[in-house]
């Protein structure tokens, strides 16, 4: 069946973060295949591995248009010079969202405006956990309500073996949002269109938010998870080069 024009438009105004051409993709991939049999990627070995993954994030979206993702990075080989702009005590909702090969799970709004381990637990045993299906892969960042004793307890029993993260047998690699889809497509998708219009209140935040968050659809989706699958192999291929001095890949059996 063909896409509507309505879908159309949204999977053309999927514009990803890496703009490679082909011969600069299949470099990457012949370089990897070079590197041996040691370095064949798990999702190699499991074709399923990477759709069997829910990954997991939260930011803070403001009346006033700003959004604070919270570990955005600016790389660069010098100093960028880079500037980020904030206003402060502007009005604001604090959203997790989860994200699968072939769906969104969420919005979830916080209503509180600082996020404990007590908090994000019960965000998982209520909302989050509910919805995913047997058998599936978790994955959260470092932050500090996530690393909780009672959250890394409660996903140890919940997803045994089965999670990834700070503290979880597959390690999360710090500061890495180019291989996390929320970060290099969810939020900046949902920022283009919440922010379409002038937002009134936290109510019609609230609101256009979640109307955005179920324009997503799975053909979107798919091809959010190659373009995923691409940036994995990019990691491994380059994993000694400017890279690595941000993260010594091979501590992280997720990419390996």
């Amino acid at each position: 069946m063909k896409a509507c024009c309505g879908e159309q438009k949204r999977n053309e105004g999927l514009k990803l973060a890496l703009h490679w051409t082909v011969s600069q993709r299949v470099s990457v991939v012949q370089r990897f295949a070079r590197a041996g049999a040691d370095a064949t990627p798990r999702t190699v070995n499991d074709e399923r591995f990477l759709k069997k993954i829910v990954f997991s994030d939260g930011a803070a979206f403001h009346v006033c248009g700003h959004v604070h993702r919270h570990n955005v990075r600016v790389w660069a080989a010098e100093n960028p010079r880079a500037d980020v702009g904030y206003e402060r005590n502007t009005p604001k909702v604090n959203v997790r969202c989860a994200l699968m090969h072939d769906k969104v799970i969420g919005p979830f709004f916080f209503e509180e405006p600082t996020v404990t381990s007590n908090i994000y637990i019960d965000m998982l045993q209520l909302f989050a956990v509910p919805q995913f299906q047997e058998g599936l892969i978790f994955q959260q960042d470092g932050a500090p309500p996530h690393y909780g004793n009672i959250v890394r307890e409660f996903l140890d029993t919940t997803f045994p073996q089965r999670w990834i993260g700070r503290g979880a047998v597959m390690a999360w690699p710090p500061r890495f949002p180019d291989i996390t889809p929320l970060d290099f497509y969810l939020w900046g998708y949902v920022k283009q269109h919440v922010y379409s219009e002038r937002i009134n209140d936290i109510n019609n935040l609230k609101q256009r938010f979640t109307d955005v968050i179920h324009s997503v659809t799975p053909d979107v989706l798919t091809r959010v998870w190659e373009e995923l699958d691409y940036r994995l192999d990019m990691c491994r291929a380059t994993n000694r080069t400017a890279l690595n001095r941000y993260a010594n890949l091979e501590r992280f059996p997720f990419i390996w």
